[in-house]
């Protein structure tokens, strides 16, 4: 072989060596959509396809379709070199969408290509998005604690889309009103804005319109809260009535304070309810809830109803603070006694086989409401054996009793042999209200005093106790007697 073919075989030789590792071919990227800004069908797919086999797993962490920022969510499946995403749901109308591929695309060849697209995408619609047309306070200003913020939109909003879509930061939770149907949001603070605080609310495109069309991009703004260093102050202290979620005020001051009713308290600014119920004491303790009425007006509802003729002592401490976190400036302090009226026995009606010309025996209030007990003596008019003997004895009170609280006010009236310790108890035979202030109790069964010195016999005696106390004399009112009513019964003789 001469040289000059020698030469020839080694260079021929050393190109085809250099086509076996080096792989010149293009490597083109086809997608749907194609080209930048195409307007798509809402229930369509959107795909890239390579010009060979890839390593899939490693592609699809390279993809992703988002829209005004936000990913979407969806599926992808491959067909042959092609990657096609589906969205969960269709692509909303009216709305900037992108594919994007970024990263290294390795071949299953071996070959790696960095790849950089971005391709924006709208999917089609007859009407135009919504925007905002106006917000209030403008971004950056200075606003109250309580202040709303304005949105104004150039569409109708659905509602629950604009909930979803909202935030505010420092976190706080929203009362949202609308207005112009559904084209102006008036969105305020459940309680307070956070004092001397820069907010930022941003309006995210999961926003829509009512026909369903997204927000074209997401929406931003901020505000500062101005401090406010002014002291809440207790205004006043009355009585309310509670029915269920009713309360009313009654314009009276605690001295008027009925059996059930609740304490209504006035506050100057406010207040945060969990320092109130932290705050708030009674001596003695007395069981209750706290109930916010309105933002300055709260009212104590009683669990067991006012103790008649107790003094009680209310507290609220400086632990209680207004919504902007400013303290009570000093605690408050307040004297009152329920006006509960006493209970007391206004009479006692004494008739049967008694000694009297009228055939009954009255016993006043002034009587019978004493601290010692009352001592009669009657002489029995029939000539009935012991057995046979009947006492009717009429109690009239000077409150009321429904009928829920007769029972146990029975059920503590005694009427029983006193002395000698060993006489007999006489028999009930008959218990009936004659109205809801007057008691009739019949007894049968007395024995005549045998007054016989000589053989050491006496007076007998009988005691009619009427307890007080609340467990057995409570009427509905918180009304109770304070004392018991005691009378001693001297058994007469023929």
């Amino acid at each position: 072989m001469s040289r000059g073919s020698l030469l020839r075989w080694a260079i021929g030789g050393l190109a085809l060596s250099g086509c076996a590792l080096i792989d010149l071919r293009p490597f083109s990227i086809e997608s749907c959509p194609a080209s930048p800004n195409q307007i798509l069908a809402a229930a369509t797919s959107v795909w890239v396809q390579f010009p060979e086999p890839v390593m899939e797993s490693e592609v699809e962490r390279l993809f992703s379709v988002s829209a005004g920022g936000e990913p979407v969510a969806g599926d992808l499946r491959w067909e042959a070199n092609r990657l096609i995403f589906t969205p969960l749901s269709p692509f909303a109308p009216g709305r900037l969408h992108s594919l994007a591929l970024e990263g290294t695309v390795r071949t299953v060849a071996g070959r790696s290509f960095a790849e950089s697209i971005s391709i924006p995408f709208f999917v089609g619609t007859d009407t135009a998005a919504p925007i905002l047309t106006r917000v209030e306070p403008t971004d950056g200003s200075v606003v109250g604690a309580t202040d709303a913020v304005l949105l104004a939109f150039s569409q109708p909003i659905d509602e629950g889309s604009f909930r979803d879509a909202l935030s505010v930061s420092p976190s706080t939770e929203l009362s949202v009103s609308w207005s112009g149907s559904f084209t102006v949001a008036k969105v305020a603070p459940a309680g307070r804005w956070s004092p001397q605080r820069l907010h930022t609310w941003r309006l995210s495109t999961q926003c829509r319109s009512q026909g369903g069309i997204a927000l074209g991009r997401a929406w931003t703004g901020s505000f500062l809260v101005q401090g406010d260093g002014i002291a809440p102050q207790v205004l006043s202290t009355a009585p309310a009535e509670v029915s269920g979620a009713v309360v009313t005020p009654l314009p009276a001051g605690l001295s008027t304070l009925r059996y059930e009713e609740a304490i209504l308290i006035t506050f100057s600014k406010e207040i945060d309810l969990a320092s109130l119920v932290e705050a708030f004491s009674l001596s003695p303790p007395h069981p209750g809830t706290m109930r916010r009425i309105s933002p300055t007006l709260f009212a104590y509802v009683t669990a067991s109803g006012w103790l008649m003729g107790q003094e009680y002592l209310l507290t609220i401490s400086r632990a209680l603070t207004d919504l902007s976190g400013n303290p009570l400036p000093a605690p408050y302090r307040e004297l009152f006694t329920p006006a509960i009226p006493e209970q007391l026995v206004a009479e006692i009606t004494l008739s049967g086989d008694l000694a009297s010309s009228a055939g009954s025996l009255l016993l006043p209030t002034a009587l019978l409401n004493s601290p010692a007990p009352l001592l009669l003596a009657w002489v029995m008019r029939s000539m009935k054996p012991d057995s046979e003997l009947e006492l009717a004895a009429t109690l009239r009170f000077a409150c009321a009793y429904d009928a829920a609280y007769r029972s146990a006010l029975v059920d503590g009236i005694e009427l029983a042999g006193y002395f000698p310790p060993d006489l007999p108890d006489p028999e009930v035979t008959q218990v009936g209200w004659l109205d809801s202030r007057t008691l009739r109790i019949s007894y049968l069964g007395f024995r005549r005093s045998t007054i016989d010195p000589a053989n050491g016999t006496g007076a007998l005696y009988y005691r009619l106790t009427v307890p007080s106390g609340p467990e057995l004399t409570a009427n509905q009112e918180g009304s109770f007697l304070a004392r018991p009513v005691t009378l001693l019964l001297e058994s007469g003789s023929d």
